[in-house]
């Protein structure tokens, strides 16, 4: 340690898949699901079109006579029916099958694959798939960024609690009511004035400008799976509706994740607060962990998966986890408060959402699961260990 720098590891347990998407999807044509390995195989598109372009007349071995692959391929992209193609996934393994790709090429054509875990099966359409963050060679990794995000939500929470910012007018939008707050407690700084003053507008007067986060080591491919989106109300059951055919690429419950961390202090200086940065992890976690507890899960059913989780302390991180893990607005009004402010803001947001959160005691009043190894799970939790030095 110094008058300066601080240098920390940050350890990321997934207690549940995790998902951080690339904004990229795969398409269920660019992709072989394989029943009977149980795995998802991304396939390099522009090699198996340069195979296809040097191999283009087939003499079938089934009986078919000749063909061309490229006037199969045309048909293929334009979902044509005469190709015969099982319904309703047309997924690309079936049509290699169909144009007699060899399995020797096929290997050759292969990017990655994954655990297939719980998400298609041979009864069900084969979808999209939402992929994670990857390198341009296709590494998976998890950016500094998000674990940034991640601690700036848990952070802005502790602060509130803390120190108690100035309360919005009842009218003001929920979006106004958490930008409010930031600008007290986060845009501290007096980088950038306006009139002689610390322009709270500004984000470069964000104290997050002295938190330093690498991006982790890249994430090995055995420990990710195919996870579905699901959601589930707080009885217990699958609500069918609300549930699109979404398909996520997930980091598996069990791994772990490092993250180096430097501390600025000469940025990072929360308000009121004296705690060294070791000090304020470990209470701010634990302050996320017990109001999500009580305000949120408390109202739900614990996933079998977590059900050994939910007496530690966790933190949530990545997408399709739930608007409750990422906003603050309970934290700011309390739950009597929030609970009709939320519930309004849902109902004119999600048109087919039930218009009663209020009445059922919680919005959102769906909880964010998928399935792996035959249980259900909460999405994203984790368990978060921060030690001294890199």
């Amino acid at each position: 340690m110094n008058d300066v720098f601080e240098y920390y590891t940050l350890k990321i347990r997934t207690l549940s898949p995790v998902f951080v998407g690339s904004g990229k999807s795969i398409s269920k044509k660019e992709f072989c699901y394989i029943a009977k390995q149980n795995c998802i195989r991304f396939m390099d598109m522009e090699k198996f079109i340069e195979y296809i372009a040097a191999n283009d007349e087939c003499q079938s071995t089934k009986g078919r006579g000749k063909f061309s692959r490229a006037e199969k391929f045309e048909q293929y992209l334009l979902d044509d029916k005469r190709l015969g193609l099982k319904e309703p996934d047309n997924g690309l393994k079936d049509f290699m099958n169909l144009i007699e790709v060899p399995v020797g090429k096929r290997k050759e054509m292969m990017i990655y694959e994954i655990d297939n875990a719980s998400a298609f099966d041979v009864d069900h359409t084969v979808t999209d798939i939402q992929c994670f963050m990857r390198s341009k060679d296709n590494r998976a990794f998890i950016p500094g960024s998000s674990i940034k995000g991640m601690l700036r939500t848990v952070l802005l929470q502790y602060l509130i609690r803390k120190c108690k910012p100035s309360s919005p007018q009842s009218e003001f939008r929920l979006s106004k009511e958490a930008e409010v707050a930031e600008k007290e407690l986060i845009n501290t700084l007096q980088l950038k004035k306006k009139n002689g003053q610390p322009n709270r507008d500004d984000a470069l007067n964000s104290i997050m400008k002295g938190l330093i986060i690498s991006d982790s080591e890249p994430i090995e491919n055995e420990n990710f799976i195919l996870c579905k989106k699901m959601d589930v109300n707080s009885e217990g059951s699958y609500n069918q509706q609300n549930n699109l055919n979404v398909a996520r690429e997930c980091i598996k419950p069990g791994t772990e994740v490092s993250f180096k961390i430097k501390v600025d202090k000469r940025y990072f200086k929360p308000a009121r607060l004296k705690e060294s940065f070791s000090e304020l992890f470990g209470n701010m976690v634990r302050s996320f962990d017990e109001e999500y507890k009580e305000m949120y899960m408390s109202k739900f059913k614990t996933p079998d998966g977590n059900k050994s989780h939910f007496s530690k302390q966790f933190v949530i991180l990545g997408g399709g986890s739930g608007y409750f893990s990422k906003n603050i607005i309970y934290t700011l009004d309390g739950y009597r408060r929030a609970l009709p402010k939320v519930s309004d803001f849902m109902h004119k947001q999600f048109k087919n959402q039930n218009p009663d959160d209020e009445q059922i005691g919680i919005s959102p009043h769906m909880l964010k699961e998928t399935k792996a190894g035959g249980q259900m799970f909460h999405m994203g939790l984790c368990e978060a260990v921060l030690n001294e030095g890199w």
